[in-house]
């Protein structure tokens, strides 16, 4: 299952989500999180990094959280969020209808 991570780098206007998964090997560490943000402009090695929003929350609170954030939100990385929420929900719903 798919988590995502809101996180704040320096000299950026907006935050940014990064994808990742629940980890259940080491239990410091609730998941992980990509190196490339959602919408693919940032990389979390090349950026100096300020603070976490909030981590490991999956589609749907994360869109809740971003809409309830007092910070800008990279549209971009609310969009993937927002297709991959809006996929899952359509391959749900088609394996309920009867045939």
């Amino acid at each position: 299952m798919s988590v995502y991570s809101l996180k704040e780098f320096e000299n950026l206007d907006h935050l940014h989500l990064f994808e990742g998964e629940i980890t259940q090997t080491e239990p410091s560490i609730k998941c992980t999180s990509g190196n490339e943000s959602c919408c693919g402009s940032i990389i979390k090695s090349e950026q100096k990094f300020v603070a976490n929003e909030f981590v490991c929350e999956p589609e749907r609170s994360t869109l809740i959280k971003c809409i309830s954030t007092r910070s800008p939100v990279c549209a971009a990385c609310e969009a993937h969020v927002f297709k991959k929420f809006q996929d899952q929900h359509r391959r749900s719903l088609e394996s309920k209808t009867p045939e």
